[in-house]
């Protein structure tokens, strides 16, 4: 069995120390997406991802959802018309 290399995400959203990872994944029906949300911290001069949010950081993970799920929609009608073009 080999294992399929990882090209990386689609695409990263941010607002400041909070971002929205996009990544596109193959199922058994297709192309599909999953987003992660991340907080950026440093500690002993090192960046982490973490995954939990205060209360200031909801608006920031809502509206990076917003854009998210815009993104994705862009995403999917540009595969589902390169698709059908491979199959035409």
């Amino acid at each position: 069995m080999t294992k399929a290399t990882n090209p990386g995400p689609v695409e990263t959203l941010r607002d400041g120390f909070i971002k929205a990872t996009i990544w596109s994944n193959e199922g058994e029906h297709g192309t599909y997406f999953t987003i992660d949300f991340a907080k950026t911290y440093e500690k002993d001069g090192e960046l982490h991802d973490g995954k939990s949010f205060n209360s200031q950081d909801l608006l920031p993970v809502a509206e990076l959802a917003r854009q998210a799920y815009r993104r994705v929609r862009a995403h999917q009608v540009t595969h589902a018309r390169t698709s059908n073009d491979l199959e035409a």
